[in-house]
């Protein structure tokens, strides 16, 4: 009911409004005045046809209004469905600006670590070198250990052969120190023998090459003295 009184059907309100009033002052006039009767059909059909096309006018208008509150109500929808679908746009624009400055961080991060990954290679590789020189050098520090220890070895055997050998006369000092002391005095004879021989023999050595010096400087001299004759 609240419909037929919008502004828009003010008009046809008013218009159907008139029109029943002719259609019934028409109906008066038919049985109490002396108007001709196509008059006053002619009235009362023109009201009828006022009050139908008044009646249409509004149910028009009715649809009308429904169709605009569907479509209002529909254009309010697609309003919040675009709200909320920006609302999710700004949510997603938000959420792909922290995943890239994720990424961001993540990517420095990834940096740093393949630059420390490529120092732990380097000193890997420095080790390893490191490594093989050591062992180098630990086996040359072994074979010279062994060479020592070999060494060593026979120092110790040879030293055990001295003390034997060293030991072994004083064992036997009381049985052999007659043969010893005779054995002694026959080795310093023959020392002093061989020492006075060796004395005679470098006199003799001596006086020789003193006389080929002799011959020699007396050579040397003459041989200016032929050439001063000869010029």
């Amino acid at each position: 009911m609240s419909n037929l009184f919008k502004k828009a059907n003010v008009p046809y309100l008013v218009a159907s409004s008139l029109a029943t009033l002719t259609l019934i002052s028409s109906l008066v006039l038919a049985v109490t005045s002396q108007v001709p009767f196509p008059l006053i059909l002619a009235l009362a059909t023109l009201s009828v046809l006022v009050i139908a096309l008044s009646c249409r006018a509004i149910s028009s208008n009715k649809r009308m209004e429904i169709e605009r509150s569907k479509f209002a109500e529909k254009e309010r929808r697609l309003e919040n469905k675009i709200s909320l679908e920006k609302e999710a746009g700004e949510a997603a624009n938000k959420k792909v600006g922290e995943l890239k400055e994720r990424l961001n961080e993540l990517m420095k991060e990834k940096q740093g670590l393949d630059k420390k990954a490529r120092g732990l290679d380097e000193k890997v590789v420095r080790l390893e070198a490191e490594k093989d020189n050591l062992s180098e050098e630990k086996e040359s520090l072994e074979q010279k250990l062994e060479g020592k220890t070999n060494r060593i070895a026979e120092l110790c055997r040879m030293v055990n052969e001295f003390q034997k050998i060293i030991n072994a006369p004083y064992k036997q000092e009381k049985k052999s120190h007659r043969k010893q002391q005779i054995k002694e005095l026959r080795y310093r004879q023959m020392k002093k023998l061989h020492y006075a021989q060796m004395k005679k023999s470098l006199h003799l050595k001596i006086s020789r090459l003193c006389k080929q010096q002799l011959v020699s400087v007396n050579k040397i001299l003459e041989k200016p003295y032929e050439r001063t004759n000869e010029v």
